[in-house]
């Protein structure tokens, strides 16, 4: 699926295959999204598979997620292990996204669930800071964290992956 957007602080990501057998996910950051439990825009979370093995990619720039030092970055692709992400989907359909050579965790940092909270890497806890929802909105897919209304963005200046949400992208363009 390739999809593509006009508005410049929409960066569009997807879910497709990649050359090295490995899925590539790739998930649109939120501008202005709202949710009540677990749907986001009236939509409710997709079901990629139970356990899969994949590089998520910002599609604007090529980067790739990176643990970095414990952080989640993203940085210029290498498909090395620092890039290679293990989503195994739990049972209340959200997912758990780790690495897998260190087995730490997508974690949001102190549980804090407001705009430009950082994603870092944690030990496996089963804590709700560690669970995202996956959703396919007009073909474009978009991590929702467990615990909010708020979406995995990156900073565009600083290549930091964040949470973001209810309408931030006016107050933060650097998204």
């Amino acid at each position: 699926i390739n999809s593509h957007t006009s508005d410049r602080y929409h960066i569009v990501w997807n879910y497709g295959y990649s050359n090295s057998r490995y899925y590539t996910v790739q998930v649109t950051e939120s501008e202005g999204r709202s949710g009540a439990g677990n749907t986001l825009d009236g939509h409710s979370p997709v079901n990629i598979g139970d356990s899969l093995f994949a590089y998520i990619r910002q599609t604007t720039t090529g980067a790739l997620l990176t643990d970095r030092d414990y952080n989640v970055v993203a940085s210029a692709a290498t498909y090395d292990i620092n890039q290679t992400w293990h989503l195994a989907r739990q049972g209340d359909g959200s997912y758990v996204i780790c690495m897998p050579q260190t087995w730490h965790y997508w974690d949001i940092t102190g549980r804090v669930y407001e705009d430009n909270t950082n994603i870092q890497m944690y030990q496996g806890n089963g804590d709700e800071a560690q669970r995202f929802f996956i959703y396919n909105i007009i073909g474009h897919y978009y991590f929702r964290a467990a615990g909010a209304v708020k979406t995995v963005d990156v900073n565009l200046y600083t290549g930091n992956v964040e949470l973001c949400g209810e309408g931030s992208y006016a107050d933060h363009p650097d998204h």
